[in-house]
């Protein structure tokens, strides 16, 4: 389905493709992706790229051993493989996957070189988005890099506590262990270790597998993060 036959209307979208020309615009595609389903795979060719419209992502990378590192989540409105069409790059550096249903505008990657090339806006669009993902990578490789295992459960905690906002005297850590291990790239007996070490001098509790945290566990642990770094 053409983009401009049902997505077009959205503010935001007008505002970053008013400068595609238009015979880029008839060639390109709205696509919905279910969750669950691989984009792009890492080691593939380029040959498209994407906006997100609806939905989340997930951006990993799976190595030889089996593990997953999951390093970034995307959010719309975003692009996807903007960073390899731009270095000219000509196979995926990374997979790729739905993390819930998602809409999605299609572009070949050839089309997408033109658009940027002629629409400063978009490139500038772009730029903002690339530096700002390579400031974050740059912060959690530095702080990957120095805390060990224990303490980079504790900040994955901690941060996922503070994202929720929670009023609650009680939050339930609601992922699961592995996806916790993908998350931050250590193994799945590393969280277990993590968290029964946790759970054994009082920072979280739990119950029937589940993490659990209360404001005075998470202020304990802040407390003790912050005089880490």
């Amino acid at each position: 389905m053409q983009f401009d036959e049902s997505v077009f209307c959205e503010p935001q979208l007008q505002e970053l493709l008013v400068g595609m020309p238009v015979e880029i615009r008839k060639k390109v595609f709205f696509k919905k992706i279910p969750a669950g389903e691989t984009v792009i795979r890492k080691g593939e060719k380029v040959e498209y790229a994407y906006i997100l419209i609806g939905g989340e992502l997930k951006v990993f990378n799976e190595f030889e051993n089996g593990r997953i590192y999951v390093f970034e989540k995307i959010r719309p409105i975003s692009f996807v493989s903007e960073l390899e069409i731009l270095a000219g790059e000509l196979e995926y550096v990374s997979t790729v996957a739905t993390v819930s249903k998602c809409k999605m505008l299609v572009i070949s990657a050839k089309d997408f070189t033109k658009w940027i090339a002629c629409d400063h806006t978009v490139l500038l669009r772009i730029s903002q988005i690339i530096a700002k993902k390579m400031y974050s990578t740059a912060s959690k490789t530095g702080a990957a890099n120095f805390l060990t295992g224990i303490y980079k459960v504790q900040d994955y905690i901690i941060k996922y506590y503070q994202e929720r906002k929670s009023n609650a005297d009680v939050l339930l850590i609601g992922k699961k262990r592995q996806q916790i291990a993908d998350e931050i790239g250590v193994s799945l007996k590393t969280i277990s270790r993590c968290v029964d070490k946790l759970n054994s001098v009082g920072l979280v509790f739990v119950r029937k597998g589940k993490i659990y945290i209360n404001k005075d566990q998470y202020a304990k642990m802040l407390l003790e993060i912050n005089n880490l770094k």
